[in-house]
C-alpha cells in the first residue's frame, strides 16, 4: 500500500487523486498469500465473509488450510491497527457480516475439537475486531449499528450507499449479526476455559431474544406461502409477491416485492438479488441454530412444520428437513431433471454436461434454478458439509462441549 500511495523512489509521483481513493487508510496492508476466493471468473478476489463460509467446507478436505485462512485474515498485514478486518479488495474498509468467530468454531469442531491453540489464536485477534465493531454503535446510543455491506441490506427499499433522503440508515441486520458474533465469542471463551479443567456439567441457553418470540417467528419462517420453499428458506417472504412493501419518505417512493430470480432493479448492481431467492449461507446458519435449540430443549419443543400441515416436529427434525431440501437442489428428480439446472436443456440432458454440477451463487425461490455467478464455489460449497452432516459424519460444537464435560478418567 505505501508503494501504491507514495510511488517508487526515483520515479514520477503518482497522481494526487490516489490519496483520496478507497483503501488509502490501510497503509499496513501487505498481502502476498495464497487465498481462497469465491470463484475465478466473476469474483476473483478475496472477500472476508465469503472466506469464512469457504473454510467450513474446506475443513472437510484440508483443515490446516481452512484454519490458516481464518488466521490469515486476522494477521497484522491484513487486519487494520484499529481492529477492522478487510472486507474485499475494492474496499477494505467496508463492514461485512462478522462471521469469523462462528466459522472458527465450526472449523475447530469439524477438525475434531482438539486444536485449542488455533482457537486461542483466532480468539485473541477477534477480540480486537469485536471491540472495533462495538465502537461502530450508532451515534444516538440506541444500540443499533450503522453502515456496512451486510448482505440483507440489499433487501431494503433504499440503496444504503446512496440514500436519497437526509438522515442515517440504521440496519437491524447489523445488530443481528453482532448478536451472533457475541454468542460465538462467548462460546469460544467457554470452550477455552473448560479445556483447562473438567467441571461438572451445566448447560445454559443464551440467545438474543426470548424463546417464545423465536417460536412465533417459526410460524412465518416455516410457512410455504411465506419463507419455506421446496428447496430451502427464501430470503424474502413470498407474501410480498402480491403485497409489496411500500415506503414513502420525503417525496421518495420505494417498494420491496418478492423477486424469486434475478434482480429486477439495478439499485444494488443488478447482478445480485436478496429479495427472494434461496441463499445457502443463511439456510446453513438457520439449520445450525435449530440444532442448538434442540440440543437444549430436546424433544419437548415441537413446532408445526410445514405450517398448515398439522405435523409437529422437533427442531432437529426441522433442521434435517431443511438440509434435505438444500441437497435436493442438486439431485435428479422423478422426471430426471436437476432443479439447479433449471430450464437449460443441454445441462439437463446432454451426457457431457448433466453430471457436471456447478455451485451457483443463489437459487430461484420457487424452482431452485441456479442463478448469479455460475461457479460460486465458495459458500454454496457448503452443500458438502450439509451432505456429510446428514450422514452423521461431522463433529459438532455440541459434541465438543459434551466431550469437555465428561469426567477425566485420569483424574
Amino acid at each position: 500500500m505505501p508503494r501504491w500511495l507514495d510511488g517508487d523512489a526515483g520515479q514520477p509521483a503518482p497522481p494526487t487523486s490516489r490519496q483520496a481513493g478507497r483503501n488509502t487508510r490501510w497503509r499496513s496492508f501487505d498481502a502476498f498469500d495464497v487465498m481462497s476466493m469465491p470463484d475465478k471468473w466473476e469474483y476473483p478476489w478475496f472477500a472476508s465473509w465469503d472466506l469464512a463460509f469457504h473454510c467450513v467446507a474446506l475443513a472437510h478436505v484440508d483443515p490446516s488450510f481452512a484454519k490458516n485462512q481464518l488466521l490469515l485474515i486476522c494477521r497484522e498485514w491484513f487486519q487494520h491497527p484499529d481492529g477492522a478486518l478487510p472486507a474485499y479488495e475494492w474496499d477494505f474498509g467496508d463492514a461485512n457480516p462478522p462471521v469469523h468467530a462462528w466459522a472458527a468454531l465450526e472449523v475447530f469442531a469439524i477438525d475434531g475439537g482438539r486444536d485449542f491453540d488455533f482457537l486461542s489464536r483466532v480468539f485473541d485477534k477477534l477480540l480486537v475486531n469485536f471491540t472495533w465493531w462495538v465502537n461502530r454503535e450508532d451515534a444516538d446510543g440506541s444500540n443499533l449499528f450503522e453502515g456496512g455491506f451486510l448482505g440483507l441490506d440489499n433487501i431494503g427499499p433504499l440503496d444504503r450507499s446512496h440514500l436519497p433522503v437526509a438522515g442515517q440508515l440504521q440496519q437491524a441486520d447489523a445488530t443481528g449479526w453482532m448478536a451472533g458474533y457475541a454468542l460465538a465469542m462467548a462460546t469460544t471463551a467457554g470452550i477455552l476455559q473448560r479445556a483447562g479443567r473438567r467441571p461438572g456439567r451445566r448447560r445454559l441457553l443464551v440467545g438474543a431474544v426470548e424463546v417464545d418470540r423465536v417460536t412465533r417467528m417459526f410460524g412465518r419462517l416455516f410457512d410455504p406461502d411465506e419463507f419455506l420453499s421446496p428447496y430451502g428458506l427464501r430470503s424474502v417472504s413470498a407474501y410480498h409477491r402480491d403485497r409489496p412493501y411500500q415506503l414513502d419518505v420525503e417525496g421518495v417512493h420505494a417498494v420491496v416485492d418478492y423477486e424469486p430470480a434475478e434482480s429486477s432493479t439495478g439499485m444494488f448492481g443488478g447482478n445480485s438479488n436478496w429479495r427472494g431467492p434461496v441463499w445457502f449461507p443463511l439456510n446453513f446458519l438457520t439449520a445450525g441454530a435449530l440444532d442448538r435449540y434442540h440440543g437444549f430443549f430436546g424433544d419437548e419443543l415441537r413446532v408445526e412444520y410445514p405450517v398448515g400441515s398439522g405435523r409437529r416436529l422437533t427442531l432437529a427434525e426441522v433442521a434435517a428437513d431443511l438440509r434435505a431440501r438444500l441437497v435436493s437442489i442438486f439431485l435428479a428428480g422423478p422426471d430426471g431433471r436437476r432443479p439447479c439446472f433449471g430450464w437449460v436443456d443441454r445441462l439437463q440432458h446432454d451426457p457431457r454436461w448433466r453430471d457436471n454440477l456447478m455451485f451457483f451463487e443463489y437459487f430461484h425461490g420457487d424452482n431452485a434454478a441456479g442463478l448469479g455467478a455460475a461457479h460460486q464455489t465458495g459458500w454454496t460449497g457448503l452443500v458438502a458439509d450439509v451432505i456429510r452432516r446428514r450422514h452423521g459424519a461431522v463433529t459438532t460444537i455440541d459434541d465438543v462441549l459434551q466431550n469437555l464435560d465428561r469426567p477425566d478418567p485420569a483424574g
